[in-house]
């Protein structure tokens, strides 16, 4: 295939299930149908492991300094 911008061949290839044509002298991403849909889920689950992983630090944190603080 064919980059739409340039009309150099574009590299194609698979990160974590997504289909990605790359274009080595513009630097343009191509996506195919549905891809873009694929993209977002795993951005939404990679944030939610983050925020998850974010709140059981806070909360140790917390949970630390009242210790010390009662601990006085």
């Amino acid at each position: 295939m064919k980059c739409p911008r340039c009309k150099v061949v574009l590299v194609v290839g698979n990160r974590a299930g997504i289909w990605i044509d790359a274009c080595g002298q513009c630097d343009g991403v191509w996506l195919g149908r549905g891809e873009v849909e694929k993209y977002f889920r795993l951005a939404q689950k990679e944030l939610n492991e983050h925020e998850a992983r974010l709140v059981r630090s806070e909360r140790a944190t917390w949970f630390r300094s009242l210790r010390g603080w009662l601990k006085g």
